[in-house]
């Protein structure tokens, strides 16, 4: 299993319609069929799993490709919101930057409201 931290959009989880993240390539990337442990503020006093999932898709892009349409199922308003949490980030990125689009189904959750 892998280990998948998130430390935004809290309530998306809770009420279960994040089901994509967008994410840097890894030096071991994910695959699809891979089971997630899911994380809330990963490696802190606050860590809290909110449950598994697995992989069912991965697309791989360049930044500037991200869609509005990418950008709300990863639980944004719209890509503005998206782009200015990218950037927070990512302060290092460039629009031509490779990321992966991974979509995940739940398998179980253990977050409580």
């Amino acid at each position: 299993m892998v280990l998948l931290g998130f430390t935004r959009l809290k309530e998306k989880f809770l009420d279960g319609s994040k089901k994509q993240t967008i994410r840097k390539p890894r030096k071991h990337p994910f695959k699809v069929g891979d089971k997630l442990q899911v994380y809330w503020m990963l490696r802190t006093k606050q860590c809290e799993k909110l449950g598994e999932a697995v992989i069912t898709k991965i697309v791989r892009k360049k930044l500037e490709r991200v869609t509005e349409e990418d950008a709300r199922k990863d639980g944004f308003k719209n890509l503005n919101d998206f782009g200015r949490a990218w950037m927070g980030l990512h302060e290092d990125a460039w629009f031509d930057d490779d990321v992966d689009v991974i979509t995940f189904e739940w398998i179980s959750t253990e977050a409580k409201a």
